[in-house]
């Protein structure tokens, strides 16, 4: 047993491992003392042969959710590995393996989530386009790949600047927009322009990724996850690559197109096994700056719109002034919507003629209203189907 659980400690050694036993998820060594003091509970030891003792941390299946909240809020990630088959059918020891990487942005427990907040994670990549003269200094661009695998919900976005430090504002509001709470970087970032790209992220949980944002590799994924778009479906050749590529609108955005690769490279370690697992996650849909007001994080916090500074009671936030919504996945739409207000004349009157619609038809308003009331979270719950923890 010590030996299944050093193999898959191995294989996950960024996180804490929560090893199936029983009625228990136990922790063993370095991990051991870390829960017990981020959770409060007892610290105890257990023989491994040889006269030799380990540490030893454990919380019991039943209550497992609660705990995982509280080590996730504080930024840990947690492996947990499960009994693979009956242990009464089983001969000798129980198969176990791997089937949940749990970390603030790949969650998909309700008690680790707000019911009307997104919770995405994202990869960021930074990419330098030769200039096309010589002596030139060329272009940057900032590739963002947002997944939110509780809804299945994906976006992509390609933003250019001539210096990398003007790009931190957007890069800043784009992440509080989607509702980002953990970034992979490109491991091909160096900490000189990180510094530069994420004065404004905050405490954000970030990692530095691995092959998944190498343009080959992006391809690929893209290729295997939604290759269907260009009839590749589970296409692992570079022509595949090449046609998902262009049926995803990222043929000519090569930032957005390996910061896909590296979100996908993501969310595939949060659930390993079975690609199905990942089978609710909508292609991505590409975020056009110039449809959109762009206004940075700062503005948004000085205007109230999300959040607020102020301990006032009552509502204190424009959301919660105009939030009357029945439904959680409304309510992420509505903040994602006050947050990025359309531009473009066409799509706004569009909006309108719906509402208008609603509003002149007060007894349909008020069926859809009370039949959103009593429906459950559908996208989060497809997500939980899918993924084996409904």
């Amino acid at each position: 047993m010590r030996r299944q659980y050093l193999e898959q400690k191995a294989r996950h050694p960024e996180a804490i491992l929560f090893f199936r036993l029983g009625d228990f998820y136990e922790t063993f060594d370095d991990d051991a003392e870390l829960t017990a003091a981020e959770l409060g509970i007892t610290l105890t030891s257990k023989p491994i042969g040889g006269g030799v003792r380990v540490p030893l941390a454990g919380v019991p299946v039943a209550h497992v959710e609660a705990h995982l909240a509280r080590l996730v809020a504080r930024g840990h990630r947690v492996a947990v590995c499960e009994q693979l088959e009956d242990p009464r059918a089983a001969r000798g020891l129980v198969q176990r393996g791997v089937v949940r990487v749990v970390s603030p942005g790949t969650a998909l427990e309700p008690a680790l989530l707000e019911a009307g907040e997104p919770s995405a994670c994202a990869a960021l990549t930074l990419l330098r386009e030769r200039a096309a003269q010589a002596g030139g200094a060329g272009v940057w661009r900032l590739g963002l790949a947002a997944v939110d695998v509780s809804t299945g919900a994906c976006h992509a976005l390609e933003l250019r600047a001539d210096d990398p430090s003007e790009l931190a504002a957007p890069l800043a509001a784009e992440l509080l927009r989607l509702g980002v709470r953990e970034l992979l970087l490109d491991p091909q970032i160096d900490e000189s322009r990180w510094q530069a790209l994420g004065a404004e992220v905050g405490e954000l949980p970030i990692r530095r990724g691995e092959r998944g944002f190498a343009p080959a590799e992006a391809r690929r994924a893209a290729a295997a996850r939604w290759g269907g778009a260009a009839g590749e479906r589970n296409g692992a050749g570079d022509r595949a690559g090449d046609r998902a590529a262009a049926a995803l609108g990222l043929d000519e955005r090569p930032a957005a197109l390996s910061a896909l690769g590296g979100a996908l490279e993501l969310v595939g370690g949060a659930l390993p096994g079975d690609d199905d697992r990942l089978a609710h996650l909508e292609a991505p849909r590409l975020l056009e700056p110039r449809a959109r007001l762009q206004w940075d994080a700062a503005a948004q916090r000085a205007l109230a719109v999300t959040e607020s500074r102020s301990d006032a009671g009552g509502a204190s936030t424009l959301l919660q002034v105009v939030d009357r919504c029945r439904s959680a996945a409304g309510r992420r739409w509505l903040r994602a919507a006050l947050l990025a207000p359309l531009l473009e004349r066409e799509r706004i009157e569009r909006r309108l003629d719906r509402i208008a619609a609603l509003r002149e038809r007060p007894a349909l308003r008020r069926a859809a209203r009370a039949a959103l009331g009593e429906a459950p979270d559908a996208e989060r719950l497809l997500a939980r189907l899918v993924a084996g923890l409904a």
